[in-house]
């Protein structure tokens, strides 16, 4: 339609310059004698207008790369676009530039993919659309906000991208990211907006592998400005907080005060549950916060508030573990193997929990005593099976078979003694458990060994 009407008065005019009865008269000659009404003439009119900008386009993005005449007036398209609204002028220059487009060959390079992007960009305003003068202050403050932007997303998505290699070993190629970083760490408007500074701290403690002191001013950090974060924000950055923590308790940094503190942050700040449900992991990992630091009653009401937001068909056995951690630590062993249920120690991933809970029960129970050496033993021996026949990644099989190894060696000592162990003895296991790595429960195990009532 558009191209037999633009034949039809190219035709009669090859600079346009027809009036208004002259383009009545070409439409009825195109469309038949009483084809034509205000409606119709109005939508051919504005789409006609349309093609013609997109002619400009074309031509000018696929100009010659000697043709220097045209770069910036031609390409960027700011003269033409604002004398469009000037009859003639306009005309004549739309039919000289559709005229050679039509001679031209397509455009394939980056720069000209730019170039046509941004002339979209330009083109399709209306052309009364106010626009702020380029001199105005507004335009810096966008282009800093747009950089801003710019950084908080790439930043978030390479955190992410660090954490899940962290986890699963599997690393990618993360393009413009050591740009974006030394510019969100040598600009000082970073540091004015929450976001992007924990995101910008979080990549740098994972790039350069930051240990508890970097860990520390992180926490720190979420925990002053926690409430200049959106919910999902609270909810993303406590996620690599929170396994960072994990990561480093496993190599028996003493971090537990700080992640307990962190989940109360979340549980106060509703954050906590995603979804109205609460994962079995998140919900033994504090369960089991609040029992190693000995906040027993905080740890009962936690379990009793949010078991109800377990899976239905594992809350049981997650919350019997829970509460099987909680009687330990206080010190009522008897209670504490009440809730370890066949059903605690048969559903994954709980089941290496269990294991090792069992074994600190039965570990206490005779090793402070002197009895039942055998038992003991042989508990040992039924928990090191277990390790080496399930699936586990090679460090994780490694720390808990040099767990079990070492239990078995201090147990061995104590047993074969007629007395208890001596100071002598107790700083040569204690030297040689620091030598060990990897192992869980180191700090459990040093405790062992230098508790006040083993002399």
């Amino acid at each position: 339609m558009y191209l037999l009407f633009f034949r039809e008065i190219r035709k009669r005019s090859k600079t346009f310059n027809l009036n208004k009865d002259q383009l009545h008269a070409a439409y009825r000659r195109c469309f038949g004698p009483t084809s034509l009404n205000d409606t119709k003439w109005y939508n051919l009119a504005s789409g006609l207008s349309k093609q013609i900008e997109q002619f400009l386009v074309v031509q000018l993005v696929t100009a010659p790369e000697d043709d220097t005449t045209s770069l910036l007036y031609d390409r960027m398209l700011v003269r033409a676009m604002g004398n469009r609204n000037m009859g003639a002028t306009f005309r004549n220059e739309a039919a000289r530039v559709i005229d050679k487009t039509l001679s031209r060959s397509g455009a394939d390079t980056d720069d000209q993919q730019m170039a046509l992007h941004y002339l979209n960009k330009q083109v399709y305003f209306n052309p009364d659309t106010h626009r702020f003068n380029p001199q105005s202050a507004y335009l810096q403050s966008a282009s800093d906000y747009l950089d801003q932007y710019y950084c908080i997303e790439k930043l978030r998505y390479a955190a992410e991208l660090n954490a899940r290699a962290s986890i699963f070993g599997v690393h990618h190629e993360q393009p413009l990211l050591d740009a974006v970083l030394d510019f969100s760490i040598s600009n000082r408007a970073t540091y004015q907006y929450p976001v992007w500074a924990i995101y910008t701290d979080l990549l740098l403690y994972y790039r350069q592998g930051g240990g508890e002191q970097s860990y520390r001013q992180l926490m720190a950090r979420f925990e002053n400005q926690f409430d200049h974060f959106s919910k999902s924000e609270q909810a993303a950055v406590s996620r690599h907080l929170i396994n960072i923590g994990i990561n480093l308790a496993t190599h028996n940094v003493e971090i537990e005060t700080e992640l307990l503190r962190l989940y109360k942050l979340l549980i106060k700040g509703n954050v906590l549950l995603q979804d109205n449900r609460i994962t079995q992991l998140s919900f033994i990992n504090i369960s089991n916060l609040a029992a190693t630091c000995k906040e027993f009653v905080w740890g009962r009401q936690f379990i009793a508030d949010f078991g109800p937001y377990l899976e239905a068909g594992k809350r049981k056995p997650t919350v019997d573990l829970a509460l099987a951690g909680i009687c330990y630590y206080e010190g009522n062993l008897e209670q504490a193997w009440v809730h370890l249920t066949p059903e605690t120690a048969e559903t994954p991933p709980f089941d290496l929990l269990h294991h090792g809970l069992a074994l600190k029960i039965t570990f206490d129970q005779y090793w402070l005593k002197g009895a039942d050496y055998q038992y003991l033993i042989s508990q040992l021996e039924t928990f090191k099976r277990f390790v080496r026949n399930k699936k586990l990644t090679r460090a994780k099989k490694s720390a808990y078979l040099n767990w079990i190894n070492f239990v078995h060696k201090m147990t061995a000592v104590r047993f074969s003694q007629a007395k208890p162990i001596s100071n002598a003895m107790k700083a040569k296991l204690l030297s040689k458990l620091n030598e060990i790595q990897p192992i869980v429960s180191k700090n459990w195990t040093a405790a062992k060994l230098t508790d006040a009532t083993v002399k």
